[in-house]
Order: C-alpha cells, then structure tokens, then sequence
C-alpha cells in the first residue's frame, strides 16, 4: 500500500497498492477510497446538525426573550395609558389567541 501527497495545499492523495492480483488491488483501493469519502460525508453532516441545532437554540431563547419583551412594552403602555388605536385590536386578538 502507498499513499503519496499529490497536491497538499489542494488536499489529493494517490492510493495505489501493488499486488500479483490487479483485480484485489483495484478492490482494496476502491474500498478504502468509499469508506474516506462515507466518512467524510458524515463528518460534514455531523457539523451541519450541531450548527443548525445551536441556530434552533438560539431562535428559541430569542423568540422568549422577544415575547416578554413585547409583553413588558404592552404593560407599560397600558398602564401609562399610551394606547395606540390602530394596534389595540391587533394586540386584543393575540392575547385572545393565546388564552385559546
């Protein structure tokens, strides 16, 4: 087995392996070759998952702190009495929404 650096900037290698039985050799490198490329998918996926997982964490404390946020604003606003006509009923219906 003989593993050269062919271009280490570009990341390729050359697999070869000699043998009596080019039919083995062929089979040997080729499995090698699909078991790196199996995991190299499979790191990236890995990678993938645990960054679209932090982002899905992310949007949800975000999305609370952004709820209680809107809420503190709504009760102070209702509590100095500052309404705004347009929002009220839109305001109204959510809160409806959620008691449901």
């Amino acid at each position: 087995m003989n593993v050269s650096i062919i271009d280490e900037k570009a990341k390729t290698i050359e697999l070869s392996y000699e043998y009596y039985n080019a039919h083995l050799c062929f089979d040997i490198v080729n499995e090698l070759l699909n078991e790196y490329l199996q995991w190299e998918r499979d790191s990236k996926q890995n990678k993938v998952n645990k960054t679209i997982d932090f982002i899905n964490t992310q949007i949800d404390s975000l999305s609370t702190i952004l709820k209680q946020s809107k809420d503190s604003l709504n009760n102070y606003r209702r509590e100095t009495r500052i309404l705004n006509p347009e929002s009220i009923g839109i305001e109204l219906s959510d809160d409806i929404g959620e008691l449901k």
